[in-house]
């Protein structure tokens, strides 16, 4: 009978071992994008807002970078989904890996919708954020993708906001405004190369006091016909054609554009 017990006791641990590994298995896939292996928008949402309230609590800025792939629907109609999918978990690799070097490891990947991908940047400063979102732009952009139509060259339009969040409303309005960069961005100025503008919510008096000469060395540098004009305060990175900075700042009135 102690044998049987025991037999029965070892049976009944080994089930609830299988039973938790199943449950750790289930919860990982609900958090999951199947498709890319990031996290899924249910998943950032919930570090979102848990990010939000630490930054709120610290005082300590939280940045939101919003990407979208240029022209995927042509990619998809061309070359046809296989191959679009393929794009969609190269992107998400590069730009994961490229996260998961960040120091404090506690920047988030997840895949918003579509082709639209959503990263979460806790404790990084916007001069900090804002370079990261041009390197994320650089290696998504750097080489062609090998999918099963052969290569394919994938730029992505960004939206970038970041800001130490005032409230949970605020932190929730970020996300509208980082979108809203990324619109101008892919919408507002026809595609060429590389998006040369984003936007970035980082405002401060001293900065929307440098707006003027600010548009005026953009302008000098790249030239008015490549900028669309956007009546509302975002701050605007310029890149020249070799990526380095040609000129940044605040304004009130700010361009967006490609190059």
């Amino acid at each position: 009978q102690r044998r049987a017990n025991e037999r029965l006791e070892q049976r009944v641990a080994e089930r609830t071992r299988d039973l938790e590994q199943l449950n750790r298995r289930l919860e990982q896939a609900s958090r999951t994008d199947a498709l890319t292996g990031v996290a899924n928008r249910r998943h950032f949402d919930e570090r979102h807002a848990g990010a939000v309230q630490r930054a709120i609590a610290s005082a300590g800025p939280l940045g939101v970078l919003l990407l979208d792939l240029d022209h995927f629907k042509r990619i998809n109609d061309t070359l046809g989904h296989p191959a679009g999918d393929d794009c969609l978990r190269e992107v998400a690799r590069r730009v994961a890996m490229l996260l998961a070097g960040q120091d404090g490891g506690e920047a988030l990947l997840a895949r918003y919708g579509g082709e639209e991908f959503i990263a979460l940047l806790p404790d990084l400063r916007p001069p900090q954020a804002q370079a990261l979102a041009e390197r994320i732009r650089r290696v998504i952009a750097e080489r062609p993708v090998d999918s099963v139509a052969g290569p394919v060259a994938v730029t992505a339009s960004l939206g970038l906001c970041c800001r130490v969040p005032r409230d949970a409303a605020d932190g929730i309005a970020m996300l509208r405004e980082a979108d809203a960069a990324e619109v101008h961005v892919r919408i507002a100025c026809p595609p060429v190369k590389h998006p040369c503008f984003f936007g970035i919510d980082m405002s401060t008096p001293e900065e929307l006091a440098a707006a003027e000469s600010t548009v005026e060395q953009v302008r000098a540098r790249i030239g008015a016909d490549s900028l669309a004009f956007l009546d509302e305060p975002v701050m605007m990175q310029a890149f020249s054609a070799d990526g380095a900075t040609s000129a940044a700042g605040h304004c009130n009135a700010c361009f967006t554009g490609r190059y």
